[in-house]
């Protein structure tokens, strides 16, 4: 599979950060956090499949694309990484926590998207229904649900962000997307009491998220969610200088685990 990728290398010894953007996005979208972490660390940054520059695959569940881009990740030589990732990306995230444990040393999750609210699903079964995919076009389609996911005034950059990039994707590719997206509440609640606890992960959220702000703060400990205010869905372009604030502490509270973990050895 033709799957598109840039590297930006900083020292061999810094660990590995991969990037997994949204639906209908790039890793264009992650601009704004790329000078916060490029001194200290190496970074992957990908267009998912039918993304972007890269090519499409025949199987969108979530155990292929997991795959997919541990199959990346092999072809690089990356043995583990920080998996960062924005809305849809952080559903692929928490696929391959339950698949490939060993390969993840943290997650920070933006606008994590494992649970949308009740109506929010069913409105989505409505509108990805075989006659809706018949009747309207997919670019309608993904315009009106960037404006529900993404309502308000101040969430505009965001919706023109993705409006803009999701024209580069093929009707087959986006409803092959929308039908992943439909099955994400049953396949998380499958894998969330199996993926590993030890597995250190940060939620970072918009105040204003209103489809994924409720499941987050039912899901996960309130030290582990972290909410930017007057910010909607994909807070990584809306508040770029909060979220990076809280990108970095997180990182660095890694760092002086890791730290700590190793002269807790040294001195047994």
């Amino acid at each position: 599979m033709n799957m598109y990728y840039e590297v930006h290398k900083s020292h061999p010894s810094h660990e590995w950060i991969c990037f997994f953007h949204g639906l209908g996005g790039s890793h264009r979208m992650f601009t704004k956090q790329l000078d916060s972490l490029k001194q200290d660390y190496n970074l992957l940054l990908f267009d998912l499949p039918g993304h972007g520059a890269s090519g499409s695959i025949d199987d969108y569940s979530h155990k292929e694309l997991a795959t997919t881009v541990l199959m990346l990740m092999n072809s690089l030589h990356i043995k583990k990484a920080h998996l960062l990732g924005i809305s849809l990306g952080t559903i692929i995230m928490q696929e391959i926590c339950y698949k490939a444990p060993e390969r993840v040393l943290s997650v920070i999750n933006g606008g994590t998207a494992v649970e949308i609210k009740q109506w929010g699903y069913w409105l989505a079964n409505i509108v990805f229904s075989p006659i809706s995919k018949v009747v309207i076009p997919y670019l309608w389609n993904y315009k009106a649900l960037a404006y529900l996911f993404m309502p308000k005034q101040n969430h505009k950059r965001s919706r023109h962000f993705f409006i803009q990039e999701a024209k580069k994707m093929n009707r087959e590719d986006y409803f092959k997307w929308c039908d992943f997206v439909v099955k994400t509440n049953a396949r998380y609640r499958y894998i969330r009491s199996k993926i590993k606890s030890s597995i250190p992960q940060v939620h970072i959220m918009g105040a204003e998220d209103h489809m994924f702000l409720e499941g987050v703060v039912r899901n996960f400990r309130p030290e582990n969610v972290r909410i930017i205010e007057k910010c909607g869905h994909v807070c990584n372009l809306e508040r770029a200088k909060e979220f990076n604030k809280h990108m970095v502490k997180f990182l660095q509270d890694q760092k002086v685990n890791k730290a700590e973990r190793a002269k807790a050895v040294q001195m047994n």
